[in-house]
């Protein structure tokens, strides 16, 4: 039960969104500071990985860039930031007196670890220093004094916007009454105290002192490939994204290469932050191993190429020679979601004890496409009911585009207020930055919705239009039709790009993976009935089960079956016979350590599909490429047989 000794994450949207909407909201103690005349709407602390309507938790925050002191400096820790002292006590009491503004000048904090609502009014800052996790974010102790006496430290997180503007970002509970909830491990990520001391642990084990590497018989010979990743698809690293460049470090020398770090470095100027370092440990002779450097690029990132220098630094100096990896940065294009209408259902009136059908619509207004967006519909009355769902997911809206929400609630007869239903609608996306926080809805008792002012502006006419060009796909990404489902489809997709005694094999693994993006979101597969296994996870004895009894599990007279292998591929030097060769294969010995084509196609032939497609992206003929051959042996030639005399 981790999650539960962990602080509290904190939604930044003030509004009690996010309550318990099926039950009127509850009716509070007065506060000894002064007696509420209001429905109160506590700010929500959920515990980290508690799954929050339309709220994307801030990843772990990375450190940036800064290289660890020299021995006996102090603790290999961010530096300390000092001087941004004011800035972090101005925004913090600006947001925390505009939250108390709500709630008759109380803060209030609802506690989802202990279900408690604290009422806290702000005692001190702890801290003189700030702790700056980067470049654009940073975060401090504020101490306060609950309506209960007990004293409560949060930890407030400050972020700077796209705007350059400072704001609270998120808050953690970490005290009350001086006992711990967490304690922050490396890169300030919360942790139990046991946790901490456990990797702490851990830590000291793996990493061992530097006279301890081993000295070498025979000396390593490093090489780098280099692959970009990113999640967006479009292949460039978009304003506020993460990719990463996927490292396979190979070693051909003769002997092993020990304690080996990627260090990455920028070569052009950019807001892109890299890791200091990252460890790849112990490669062995003729082996390889991949390492992953995360990218992360800002909110204002400028547009245009970056490049990032790769090197491999090995413990006794045998480093390889340094890579360049470029790739494109795109400056982050901000959505604005606004509402665009509200109507209600039949009758067109909202009526006391008579349940209203409400839409609402939802327009991104903005440059940019807002992604996993969402609406809650909020009451502040104990006499207005939410009847249907509370939060409708929108997914992405691209701009201009324009979706509804369909809500349903009611009124019961005890209501007089006069003026427009304390009905709000919040609207959220996947940044927490470019949503509507509280819009009112304008519904009144026995009238009808207020209609939506419509400004248009009309264009004139132009010359003929250019013929359109066709669209240019990018063959990696799957296109955007998309096939019905197929129950009875059934698909192995393996792709080996890091071997274990075997040089490498380029892009085998983005391609396995491309494939199965093309199977699953384009041609009908379903994820269930379709497997990806790559590299150590497409060993023989993986092969063997995959491409075997798993699909005679599953395999039925109805379905489709698509088998992808993309690795090295080997020809028995005696017989000419092709082989695929696992993550552990070895070429020298085909028939004990690769698996063979022709067992492939008895297995397929042996199942009562309908259909059946293969693609082998390898090559047999052992003259390189993604084709291996014993030691000793020469490539397959074919030879024509020559014409009669």
């Amino acid at each position: 039960m981790t999650m539960l000794l962990l602080s509290a994450a904190l939604i930044v949207s003030r509004a009690g969104a996010w309550e318990d909407r099926r039950k009127p909201p509850p009716r509070f103690k007065p506060s000894p500071w002064g007696q509420s005349r209001q429905p109160v709407m506590p700010i929500i602390v959920y515990p980290p990985g508690m799954a929050m309507p339309g709220y994307v938790p801030p990843q772990r925050p990375q450190p940036s860039e800064w290289k660890p002191p020299p021995k006996g400096a102090g603790p290999e820790m961010p530096p300390v930031i000092v001087g941004f002292s004011d800035t972090y006590r101005a925004v913090v009491k600006a947001y925390l007196d505009e939250a108390a503004a709500q709630n008759d000048g109380e803060f209030l904090v609802k506690d989802e670890v202990t279900g408690r609502l604290h009422r806290l009014k702000l005692s001190e800052f702890r801290k003189e220093d700030i702790v700056h996790i980067s470049r654009e974010e940073a975060f401090a102790c504020v101490g306060f004094e609950a309506a209960t006496g007990e004293k409560i430290d949060l930890d407030v997180y400050v972020k700077k916007r796209g705007t350059g503007e400072w704001a609270v970002s998120r808050i953690y509970l970490h005290k009350i009454d001086g006992k711990e909830r967490f304690v922050y491990g490396p890169n300030y990520q919360p942790m139990t105290p046991e946790a901490a001391a456990a990797q702490r642990a851990a830590a000291a084990v793996k990493a061992p002192p530097a006279e301890a590497v081993p000295k070498p018989k025979q000396p390593a010979k490093l090489a780098l490939r280099v692959s970009f990743k990113e999640p967006s698809g479009n292949g460039m690293l978009d304003g506020g994204e993460k990719g990463g460049l996927s490292v396979a470090v190979f070693n051909a020398g003769p002997g092993p290469a020990y304690a080996v770090r990627l260090v990455p470095s920028l070569q052009s100027k950019s807001q892109v932050s890299l890791p200091a370092f990252v460890e790849v440990g112990e490669v062995k002779a003729g082996r390889s191993a991949v390492a992953e450097v995360l990218v992360e690029a800002a909110d204002a990132v400028a547009s245009g190429k970056v490049q990032v220098r790769l090197e491999a630094k090995e413990g006794n100096g045998f480093d390889g020679e340094p890579v360049v990896a470029e790739f494109q940065a795109r400056t982050f294009k901000p959505p604005k979601l606004e509402v665009a209408g509200v109507s209600v259902g039949a009758g067109k009136k909202v009526k006391a004890g008579e349940p209203v059908k409400l839409t609402v619509g939802v327009r991104n207004g903005g440059v940019g496409a807002a992604d996993a967006a969402a609406a809650f519909l909020v009451t502040g009355s104990a006499e207005v009911f939410i009847s249907g769902e509370p939060s409708v997911p929108l997914g992405d809206l691209k701009p201009g585009q324009t979706k509804t929400a369909e809500f349903e609630f009611f009124v019961n007869k005890r209501y007089k207020a006069e003026g427009a239903l304390p009905l709000t609608v919040t609207l959220s996306e996947s940044r927490g930055k470019y949503g509507v926080s509280a819009a009112p809805l304008g519904l009144v008792l026995g009238k009808a919705p207020p209609a939506m002012k419509v400004v248009a502006f009309e264009g004139k006419e132009a010359g003929p239009e250019p013929e359109a060009q066709a669209p240019v796909e990018d063959v990696d990404f799957p296109p955007k039709a998309r096939t019905a489902i197929d129950p009875h489809a059934v698909g192995v997709i393996a792709g080996i790009e890091a071997y274990r005694d075997l040089p490498p094999v380029e892009y085998a693994g983005r391609d396995a993976e491309a494939m199965y993006a093309y199977l699953t979101r384009a041609m009908g597969f379903d994820s269930r009935n379709v497997v990806l296994i790559k590299d150590e996870r497409a060993a023989l004895a993986d092969l063997a089960t995959y491409l075997g009894p798993w699909l005679e599990d599953r395999v039925t007279a109805e379905s489709r079956v698509f088998v992808y292998f993309a690795g090295h591929g080997a020809p028995d030097p005696k017989s000419g016979e092709g082989y695929l060769i696992p993550h552990d294969g070895n070429p020298s010995y085909v028939e004990t350590k690769a698996f063979a084509v022709k067992t492939l196609y008895a297995n397929l032939a042996k199942l009562p599909s309908r259909d059946v497609i293969v693609v082998l992206d390898a090559c047999f003929s052992g003259s390189g490429g993604r084709s291996v051959l014993a030691a000793g042996a020469r490539p397959l030639v074919h030879m024509a047989k020559a014409p009669a005399a």
